[in-house]
């Protein structure tokens, strides 16, 4: 999406790449909203394309479903890999 609302006002996403050129500090430090849905959204500036602004999921921490899906992967990460890790028969020699 190449708008988004800035404190209620529309700013174009190639304005906002101008004020960061001349001030990189300033990349992202507002809050921008998309115009439709009023989510947060960031400016993203590219060398291959024109800026534009992208819907942005903030990290919030680990929810319930979050740590489960976690605790999976741990458990994932802990298993053994093949059949010789599975602590069955050893050959003795």
């Amino acid at each position: 999406m190449y708008a988004a609302l800035l404190n209620k006002e529309l700013v174009l996403a190639v304005s906002e790449a101008g004020k960061v050129r001349e001030n990189p500090a300033y990349l992202n430090q507002e809050v921008y909203r998309c115009p439709r849905c009023r989510k947060p959204v960031i400016l993203v500036l590219s060398q291959k394309a024109e800026p534009f602004f992208k819907h942005y999921q903030a990290y919030r921490g680990l929810g319930e479903q979050e740590e489960h899906r976690q605790g999976k992967m741990l458990l994932k990460a802990n298993a053994p890999q093949s059949r010789f890790d599975r602590g069955g028969a050893k050959c003795e020699s």
